[in-house]
């Protein structure tokens, strides 16, 4: 069977009609990727950008923490001396010692 030449033609033009609607296609496809890659890529900066706020406010509190482990180190030491001692007995109690002057304000 020989074709004619207007067969041929037709053959080709649905052919490139064909390849047209592949591509088409394909490219669609791919643009559907990149774009659906993109949001991901959005969405995991977004969380990592909140998951750093939280280590930096987490990192925050630890230090302050820190800081006060310190003061209530110093302070149970402070507690065990003698001084410590004198000082809520006179405070809290009005003790003084024997040979010890008293100066009272007047009213």
């Amino acid at each position: 069977m020989i074709e004619s030449r207007w067969e041929l033609a037709h053959k080709k033009k649905k052919k490139r009609l064909d390849d047209r609607i592949s591509f088409f296609l394909l490219l669609v496809i791919v643009l559907t990727v990149a774009f659906s890659s993109w949001r991901a890529k959005m969405s995991i900066e977004a969380k990592n950008a909140e998951y750093q706020s939280k280590i930096e406010s987490i990192q925050s509190k630890i230090e302050e923490q820190d800081k006060r482990t310190e003061e209530l180190d110093e302070y149970k030491v402070h507690v065990k001396t003698k001084q410590f001692a004198e000082e809520v007995a006179k405070e809290k109690f009005g003790l003084i010692y024997p040979n010890e002057l008293v100066l009272k304000p007047e009213k």
